[in-house]
């Protein structure tokens, strides 16, 4: 009887009430079975719809299985759903991280490129499986192999070798990609190939050593924002001809304070700006940046824990309000902290 009112509510009224978290699951229930397709699309959607419902609502149209299909649901509602004949259905049931392996190996032999795909994709995917992907006839699927954080350095191996330009970029993202393959990688025609190599956590001095010295820029901005760059390769990207490579090496965490002074003298102001931002500026370094003439350098050295009270209370006079705030935001935390140290 409490939900016989439902019955009478709007069509706006019945979707706020199915999309509302909060409905009690009574009420989802009953909306379920509503005339509107919309209406059980959106308890469908809901996170808080009950299984039982959910079970039901797998039997419904297109774009409800759909939703069902991405939720937590049984084991028996996915093994139904993955035989769907809509596409999307198919999709859903093998991206959704629910979906048990023996399910993915089914998938994976689907028709559609894009079920395979996401099957590639999906980190419950067995090795096995995954092995048999990475031979598949689409370059796509292929690259969801290369690009699944559970993917084999074995069968990364493989994959670097392949003749997509897709699938050995996912190959040099990969933190599984062995030092070695990587540094095959690096000789990449592609330079986007080399970009990745170049961020890979994996990738060897030697290797970070030479792609320091690559024709293209951002390979070398790459190269110079890798926390594992050593600080020999930091100290003669500092020097490169392109500022946005001096930006970065400014910005990573690894570089010294020392070379943090060399460019925090440099010609463009993004590379102050960085220097400005970055933890291991020295507090001299920060208070002569704190008289700046660029509006970003000074904001940003208000913002960095390392400058001194005094540099904090000149720039908290500031003649630029932005500037001036973060001051003084700075200099009010800073007095907040030092109270509460007090009184522990």
């Amino acid at each position: 009887m409490e939900t016989m009112y439902l019955k009478n509510l709007s069509y706006e009224e019945k979707h706020n009430l199915a999309t509302d978290v909060k409905t009690p699951a009574k009420i989802l229930a009953v909306l379920a079975q509503d005339i509107d397709p919309r209406i059980r699309e959106a308890v469908a959607w809901n996170e808080n719809t009950p299984v039982e419902t959910l079970v039901m609502l797998a039997k419904d149209g297109d774009e409800t299985r759909y939703a069902v299909a991405q939720a937590n649901v049984p084991e028996e509602v996915l093994i139904q759903l993955a035989s769907d004949d809509y596409l999307k259905v198919r999709c859903a049931v093998a991206s959704n991280s629910n979906t048990p392996p023996f399910i993915l190996a089914t998938l994976a032999k689907d028709e559609d490129i894009r079920v395979r795909s996401a099957v590639a994709e999906n980190k419950n995917t067995l090795a096995e499986v995954l092995a048999m992907l990475a031979e598949d006839e689409s370059e796509v699927v292929r690259a969801s192999v290369a690009w699944n954080k559970n993917t084999s350095a074995d069968i990364l191996a493989m994959l670097a070798k392949d003749e997509d330009d897709d699938v050995r970029l996912a190959v040099a993202w990969n933190r599984n990609t062995s030092a070695n393959v990587l540094a095959m990688l690096a000789k990449d025609e592609d330079r986007d190939v080399r970009s990745k190599v170049a961020t890979n956590e994996n990738t060897s001095a030697d290797t970070l050593a030479m792609l320091a010295s690559d024709k293209i820029c951002w390979v070398r901005s790459d190269v110079a924002r890798n926390k594992n760059t050593p600080i020999e390769i930091l100290t003669v990207l500092a020097q490169d001809e392109n500022w946005s490579v001096r930006e970065q090496v400014a910005l990573n965490e690894s570089t010294t304070t020392e070379l943090l002074a060399v460019l925090a003298n440099d010609d463009v102001y993004d590379v102050r700006t960085a220097v400005a931002t970055n933890g291991n500026t020295s507090a001299d370094v920060l208070a002569m940046l704190a008289k700046d003439e660029y509006i970003v350098v000074r904001c940003a050295v208000a913002e960095n824990e390392n400058t001194p009270k005094e540099a904090l209370v000149t720039l908290s006079k500031d003649n630029n309000e932005w500037v001036s705030e973060r001051a003084e935001e700075a200099l009010k935390e800073r007095k907040e902290k030092s109270k509460t140290s007090i009184e522990r």
